[in-house]
């Protein structure tokens, strides 16, 4: 966790309600990667939609584990015993956070946001996020894996025509 400039770092920000009922969002076809490096996942927390896939591996020369502890999606713990070795996945439902852990190195844990739509990001250094809306009336959540979540009504409207 960094906080600098008074903003927090890590932070999965997303639509919780106001989307349009019924409209469906495809999966980007890029896979998100999800490295364990230095006996860290890295990036420790990250963001997905439903059925796009997820690359882990393990970047270190020494024995790893997944271990999703999902509550909607089906759980999993793989080993991973060899540098360079690559687990892929994809989560058919929506949920946040879906935690991944190593069992071999406790500290090592990763949380992830998976959504059915493409409004969602992680906060970077500073606080600092960028996500894109078409105009309309949103509800917005903040959620951290230390300071829980914040929701907030947003009136999104642009003249830019963007």
């Amino acid at each position: 966790m960094k906080v600098s400039d008074g903003g927090l770092e890590n932070v999965i920000i997303y639509v919780s309600s106001g989307l349009l009922p019924g409209v469906t969002y495809t999966a980007p076809t890029t896979p998100i990667e999800l490295d364990q490096l230095n006996c860290h996942y890295i990036p420790h927390v990250l963001t997905m939609m439903t059925q796009q896939r997820l690359t882990i591996r393990n970047s270190d020369m020494t024995l790893h584990n997944v271990h999703a502890w999902s509550e909607k999606n089906p759980q999993f713990n793989v080993g991973q015993p060899v540098k360079d070795m690559v687990n892929v996945t994809t989560f058919a439902y929506p949920e946040i956070p879906l935690v991944i852990r190593d069992d071999v190195h406790g500290w090592e844990s990763a949380f992830v946001g998976v959504f059915d739509h493409p409004f969602h990001t992680v906060s970077k250094s500073g606080g600092l996020f960028e996500l894109k809306l078409p105009p309309g009336y949103y509800e917005i959540t903040a959620w951290h894996d230390k300071y829980g979540q914040k929701t907030k009504m947003l009136e999104w409207w642009t003249t830019r025509g963007d």
